[in-house]
């Protein structure tokens, strides 16, 4: 039955065919290891490389070990052989189907469907594992080859599935061909670049990496230098690449910032592979080891290898647009057209009390099982995930929600949770602690949900990968949300769009699992609703001139202190940690949140009245107002200098405002969102506080990422 099945997804195979029969027992000669070592990374294809030092078999080797790629789906193959007579590279690429094929499976299919199919059904014939070994078969003689690079493809979007876009891709003189996985996060900015610079246009980032090192080449760089010099001032995000010269095809450099690129030397002959599989269960004996991140790794023909670690040499190239003096502004004011976005302009809103979400309603009936909660995310992510299960709470949705940091699940966190559902929060969707944490759910049958901002992602793949390795394909169900915030420079313009997004779940599963309608919960819903509808306005205003210059006094002020506090309670006090973390980031100050209420003792001695230590305040008209009006007394006592950030509609009727040196009175409001137009306005004050100290607050968060960055 199982062979069935995966018989089913993979061909519709032809008996006859003697080539066709040992593919299809060879997949499934390794299905049992794949059911039972789900990998912890996500793979979009997969690279095998292969040097003989004595034997001319690279052809052979890559023929009877190409099923191994065959572990993710695939929509795509190529291969790179050197020719040892002419010294020449063959480079041979094949596409399941052609693109008029693809296009008439697909006509019906819009994008939302495409993503949450494993793989198209194709004839055997026209699979591009299939195509490739034919031509191999059919040529007249056998390419004598001793060193080679096999890759496969898997597209993410419908308009990708294209001849050209198979890999291997080179510059545009020719000289190098580059296989890479990954996602560069980067790639609008950098493309853009790259034409308006050289004129070079690029469709994938996995082109733009061949076309840039092509650039380096110009200014006299060698290959390897010309690799380096990319890798590390020009690209942010995910790679495993290997590139090889076409004029001398000697050498193939391999270097990658995730995943797994596995080595392994024998006293004649090198493999690389992006699956330690070929390894475990191939005919392959020698020794292994991983490459490690961020090493560029270089294989000569003669079997014998170095390897030089790279440092991060990123700089700021992109440039705002129009109107902005820094991307770092332009994306606070883009985050408030995120929100719209986000909610489809209020389309999503089917009644003033319920939400419609496309990715929802197919497993409706499964969703509303959903008694317990389990939400993971990373960084700033986390925080928003944070904000939504306070709404998700206030709902009365479900009996436990629980927020976990991706990096610290762990499988028993996961185990025995009954009526269990998973949601994963993520801008890039790139994370393997939170793809390995999916994976890990999705074993313990948890329904899972995905809410995302990059659509081609990773992460949303995750169920097409288990149906690929042999699981039941009727339980694929890719559950989940686009944020549609558009390409982000960094979490100041996702952050408000997640927490919108969470608010959307949380109002869809309340009508949902609403069996009896209570009017109290229907009427708070249709107060979220049209706080959301409100929401875009209101961060707006926050954005106004006569705020700004208020932005700019405080910032100003800021430029000549070390340390900053900021506090608040409730939603505010998520907020609080947020900007605590952007002001860190982007201004080097040292930034702290406490709880109002709890910033006493210890924290109140750190403020020193000669220094006139920054305290802000986020005031909020909620159930804490009372606690933080008291923080605030006690704080000015201690001779710090005062900021509050109110959302009330006159707070001089609750206080004496005489000793509050900087009070910025936002748009007054008594909404689940209130905090929101406080984390523009202090995000505002964060970008000038930044400028006043004569930093640049875009090369700030570039220098903020790790060379590992892993994005949230």
């Amino acid at each position: 039955m199982l062979i069935s099945k995966l018989a089913q997804r993979h061909v519709k195979s032809n008996p006859s065919s003697l080539s066709q029969s040992l593919a299809f027992i060879a997949t499934c000669g390794f299905y049992n290891y794949m059911r039972k070592n789900i990998e912890n990374k996500n793979e979009c294809g997969g690279i095998l490389a292969y040097v003989n030092k004595d034997e001319d078999n690279a052809q052979d080797f890559m023929m009877q070990n190409a099923h191994f790629l065959q572990k993710y789906p695939y929509h795509q193959c190529g291969i790179a052989l050197r020719d040892q007579v002419s010294n020449k590279v063959e480079v041979r690429k094949f596409t399941s189907l052609g693109e008029e094929q693809w296009a008439d499976q697909l006509e019906h299919v819009d994008h939302d469907q495409f993503m949450n199919k494993s793989r198209i059904s194709v004839p055997q014939e026209e699979d591009c594992f299939f195509k490739m070994s034919e031509s191999f078969t059919n040529q007249d003689e056998k390419i004598k080859s001793r060193l080679g690079v096999l890759h496969s493809r898997y597209a993410s979007t419908k308009g990708a599935i294209k001849e050209n876009m198979a890999h291997p891709h080179s510059d545009e003189k020719s000289r190098v061909i580059v296989f890479h996985n990954g996602f560069i996060a980067n790639y609008e900015d950098l493309a853009k670049q790259l034409y308006k610079n050289q004129g070079i246009k690029s469709e994938t980032d996995s082109q733009l990496i061949a076309k840039l090192i092509g650039v380096e080449m110009d200014q006299g760089l060698s290959v390897k230098d010309a690799v380096k010099s990319v890798i590390e001032k020009k690209l942010m995000g995910t790679w495993k690449l290997a590139v090889m010269s076409v004029e001398q095809p000697d050498h193939i450099y391999f270097v990658k910032n995730s995943g797994n690129f596995i080595i392994g030397q024998s006293p004649n002959s090198v493999v690389v592979s992006t699956q330690d599989v070929v390894f475990n269960e191939g005919t392959v004996k020698c020794e292994t080891h991983k490459i490690p991140n961020n090493h560029l790794v270089d294989l000569k023909d003669d079997c014998t290898f170095t390897m030089e670690k790279l440092e991060k040499k990123i700089s700021v190239e992109r440039q705002p647009k129009s109107g902005f003096d820094h991307i770092f502004e332009e994306e606070i004011y883009e985050s408030a057209d995120a929100v719209n976005a986000a909610i489809d302009f209020g389309k999503k809103f089917i009644s003033n009390h319920q939400v419609y979400l496309g990715g929802f309603e197919d497993q409706k009936e499964e969703l509303k099982l959903i008694q317990n909660l389990i939400i993971a995310a990373n960084g700033s992510s986390k925080l928003a995930a944070d904000y939504g299960a306070h709404i998700m709470k206030t709902l009365q949705i479900f009996n436990t929600v629980r927020v976990f940091d991706g990096h610290d699940i762990k499988k028993g966190d996961l185990a025995k949770v009954q009526q269990g559902g998973y949601l994963t929060l993520s801008q890039s969707g790139e994370s393997m602690h939170l793809i390995s944490a999916l994976q890990a759910a999705r074993n313990q049958d948890l329904t899972c949900i995905n809410v995302v901002n990059v659509e081609d992602s990773p992460i949303t793949k995750v169920g097409e990968n288990l149906s690929a390795q042999g699981f039941d394909n009727s339980q694929n169900k890719n559950i989940g949300l686009y944020m549609k915030a558009g390409y982000c420079y960094c979490d100041v313009k996702s952050f408000i769009p997640e927490i919108v997004c969470m608010a959307l779940v949380a109002l869809w599963f309340s009508d949902a699992k609403t069996k009896k309608q209570n009017k109290e919960q229907k009427k708070l819903r249709q107060h979220i609703i049209e706080d959301l509808e409100m929401l875009n306005l209101r961060l707006k205003h926050a954005l106004t001139d006569p705020y700004k210059n208020q932005y700019k006094e405080v910032g100003a002020f800021l430029r000549d202190h070390e340390n900053l506090f900021i506090l608040a309670k409730g939603t505010g006090f998520m907020i609080a940690t947020y900007i605590a973390e952007k002001f860190t980031q982007v201004t080097t100050m040292h930034a702290e949140a406490y709880p109002s209420g709890e910033f006493r003792h210890g924290p109140l001695s750190m403020i020193d009245e000669a220094e006139r230590t920054p305290v802000i305040f986020i005031v909020l008209n909620d159930e804490h107002l009372t606690q933080v009006i008291s923080n605030i007394g006690q704080v000015r006592e201690r001779g710090a200098t005062i900021v509050v950030i109110s959302l009330l509609k006159d707070i001089t009727k609750i206080m004496d405002v005489s000793r509050i040196q900087f009070l910025i009175q936002l748009q007054p409001t008594e909404s689940m969102f209130s905090a929101l137009q406080a984390c523009t306005a202090l995000q505002m004050i964060c970008y000038y506080a930044s400028r006043a100290k004569g930093l640049n607050p875009d090369q700030q968060v570039f220098d903020a990422i790790d060379f590992n960055h892993e994005f949230q």
